[in-house]
């Protein structure tokens, strides 16, 4: 009987006592930091995912470029028209430097990277350049397809095409970035567009100097 007491009462006290406090728990530790060099790879590969449909326009386009400034290049013209032309071509450049030429060129693709208009502005520039190959060969009495495929050869020629071709695909860029809620991404690549044109531009210039002094 005692020991049927004794069990109620202990069972009791242990009823009576306060549960035991929780164990503590570690505190929560800081997300690790992000890693630099993967976030500038995804977005690397994100800018490459949204630019993967331009490609082909890009390489389209500059093909019709070429094309049309074979053209001006190939079509008749009168040694008046052509003397009329090199006279204006000599007057607009005037001593030939690396930047003057630079300066030229750059404004040349700046203006492509306006939306719609670049790509009606950079046919019509394309169409000139073989209408001033023409000109300067029936003055030189040279045929001007001759000049015009000749300077092909040149890595001058293609870096400024280049520039000419992707500036006013580039220019449409952040419109259609915005329909699909990329916009910002599509104002990244525009400025980054712009500044590497530049770059790219300024070093045909020295290309081209180089062998307008004879020295390429």
């Amino acid at each position: 009987m005692e020991q049927q007491l004794a069990s109620c009462f202990s069972a009791e006290f242990q009823l009576s006592l306060p549960p035991p406090p929780p164990p503590p728990t570690a505190p929560a530790l800081p997300p690790p930091p992000q890693n630099d060099s993967k976030t500038s790879l995804n977005s690397a590969a994100s800018i490459s995912q949204f630019l993967r449909p331009f490609y082909k326009y890009v390489i389209g386009f500059l093909f019709i470029l070429i094309v049309v400034s074979f053209v001006g290049s190939a079509l008749p013209m009168d040694r008046g028209t052509a003397v009329s032309l090199d006279n204006g071509l000599q007057s607009q450049i005037g001593t030939p430097s690396a930047y003057s030429i630079w300066a030229n060129n750059f404004q040349i693709a700046a203006l492509g990277l306006i939306p719609g208009f670049g790509l009606y502005f950079s046919t019509v520039v394309s169409y000139n350049t073989g209408q001033a190959f023409n000109a300067i060969g029936v003055v030189s009495h040279i045929p001007g397809v001759s000049l015009y495929l000749s300077t092909m050869l040149t890595p001058y020629f293609w870096l400024e095409y280049f520039c000419y071709t992707i500036t006013p695909i580039v220019g449409l860029i952040p419109i259609v970035g915005a329909f699909y809620h990329k916009f910002k991404l599509g104002m990244l690549i525009f400025i980054i567009t712009f500044f590497a044109v530049a770059a790219i531009l300024y070093l045909s210039a020295v290309i081209e100097m180089l062998y307008i002094s004879g020295v390429a």
